[in-house]
């Protein structure tokens, strides 16, 4: 399970100099990693209202990696998607309506699941998304001490954010 970070999102991000991949102190490089962050409701999906553009520090070999990471994972969930989406179809034809929508979801359950638990067991190196409150961003690190070094860097002692 990733290691979580929420910091203001109007704060520049402050990375620790090592690589986000393999630790490797003093990286040669940096790579930009963009989503979209907002505001995340108790019972809604999060809302992309702005869009926040890190760059954090690696090594040339493990931006490849990195970036073949993300193209698989994005790759996979999306074909497994619409795999699960064909098949229900399929199945369903001809179904009452009630019944379609039961079938679809074990079907997509069937088919995404498991990918989806093995992508939530093995975490991407750093991430982020929409905090829990308006105008924060949750961070997220596969490796826990990454976290802490990011956290100190980036969060004030003592001082979380209000309802966090």
């Amino acid at each position: 399970m990733p290691t979580q970070v929420i910091v203001p999102f109007d704060a520049e991000p402050r990375f620790p100099e090592r690589c986000i991949l393999c630790g490797e102190q003093r990286p040669s490089d940096r790579i930009a990693i963009t989503r979209g962050v907002g505001y995340r409701g108790v019972l809604s999906p999060p809302i992309a209202t702005r869009r926040l553009s890190v760059r954090a520090p690696v090594r040339d070999g493990c931006k490849w990696a990195f970036r073949r990471s993300a193209w698989f994972r994005n790759g996979v969930s999306g074909v497994l998607l619409g795999i699960a989406f064909t098949v229900s179809i399929l199945i369903t034809r001809g179904e009452p309506w009630s019944s379609r929508r039961l079938v679809s979801l074990v079907v997509l359950l069937v088919v995404w699941g498991p990918y989806h638990l093995w992508a939530s067991r093995h975490p991407v190196a750093v991430d982020f998304g929409p905090g829990k409150k308006y105008g924060y961003v949750t961070f997220e690190f596969a490796d826990p001490s990454y976290a802490r070094e990011f956290e100190s860097l980036n969060v004030s002692k003592g001082k979380k954010p209000d309802g966090i």
